[in-house]
C-alpha cells in the first residue's frame, strides 16, 4: 500500500550523519522538478524554456540559413512530428548533429533560472546508497545543474543523459542503470516529480518508486520535499 510521508512532521536536523541506511540499494534520482525546481510554476511557464525555444530558433536560423520566423516553424514541425525530440528530428530532417544543438541550446547558467536547496549533499551523504541522475536533459546542462548544485563529484560517473535515443519515459533508461550498476530492479528506487517519466516506466521494470510534491495511486510511496526521503526510507524501506 502507498505511504504519504506528512512533511510537516519531518523537522528533523541533518546535521549529523545517521547510521548506514540502504547501502545495498541504488537511488536513481530525476533532476528538473525534483532536484531543482524553476523560479516559476513549472517548466513550459519558465524564463528557462522561453530561452531555450529562442535559442533554438536561432540555431536552425544559422544552420538552415533561413529566417527566425522559417526556423520557429520548422521547430514546431519537427517538435510535433518527432513528439518534443527536436536533437532527434533536426539530425534525421536535416543531418544535423544532435551535440552541436545541444552545445548551443542548452548552454546556459542554472543560477539565472533556478533555486540552489543547500541540503541535497547532504541527503545524497545521507542516503548511504550508489546514486544516479537519469535526466531527458542533456549533459552540457545537467552537468552545469549538478556543479551548482554541488553534487557532481558525487555522480559524475553515474549521469545518464537525455542524448541518445532512448530517453525516458521508456523503461529501458532505466534499464540501462540497472545494467551499468549490475543490478535487479528490487535493488533500485526512482525519486521524481512526473508519473509519465519516472514513476510508471520504472516500475514496469519491477524498482520502488518515490513521487516527490504531489499524491499519486502509481507510486510505491509519495513525499512533498525531498529531504522527506531520509525518514521514508528508514521507516518504510529499511
Amino acid at each position: 500500500m502507498k505511504k504519504y510521508i506528512n512533511s510537516k512532521k519531518s523537522n528533523r536536523s541533518w546535521k549529523k550523519k545517521p547510521e548506514i541506511i540502504s547501502g545495498n540499494r541504488t537511488f536513481i534520482f530525476d533532476l528538473d522538478g525534483t532536484l531543482y525546481r524553476f523560479n516559476s510554476k513549472g517548466f513550459l511557464d519558465s524564463k528557462f524554456y522561453s530561452d531555450i525555444r529562442k535559442r533554438a530558433y536561432k540555431f536552425l536560423s544559422e544552420k538552415l540559413k533561413v529566417s527566425e520566423e522559417c526556423a520557429k516553424e520548422t521547430y514546431n514541425c519537427i517538435k510535433t512530428k518527432y513528439n518534443g525530440e527536436v536533437s532527434i528530428g533536426t539530425e534525421k530532417e536535416f543531418g544535423i548533429n544532435r551535440y552541436d544543438y545541444f552545445n548551443f541550446v542548452w548552454n546556459l547558467e542554472p543560477s539565472d533560472y533556478i533555486t540552489k536547496n543547500p541540503s541535497i549533499r547532504e541527503i545524497f551523504y545521507n542516503l548511504e546508497g550508489k546514486i544516479a541522475i537519469l535526466t531527458g536533459a542533456p549533459k552540457v546542462w545537467a552537468k552545469k545543474v549538478l556543479e551548482y548544485l554541488e553534487v557532481y563529484d558525487i555522480v559524475a560517473n553515474a549521469l545518464f543523459t537525455g542524448e541518445p535515443d532512448i530517453r525516458k519515459p521508456n523503461p529501458l533508461s532505466f534499464q540501462q542503470v540497472l545494467d551499468y550498476f549490475r543490478i535487479l530492479p528490487e535493488q533500485a528506487i526512482s525519486i521524481g516529480d512526473q508519473e509519465s517519466t519516472d514513476i510508471i516506466p520504472a516500475k514496469k521494470l519491477g524498482i520502488k518508486t518515490i513521487l516527490l510534491g504531489s499524491d499519486t495511486k502509481s507510486a510505491d510511496f509519495c513525499i512533498n520535499k525531498l529531504e522527506d526521503i531520509i525518514p521514508l526510507i528508514r521507516r518504510e524501506l529499511k
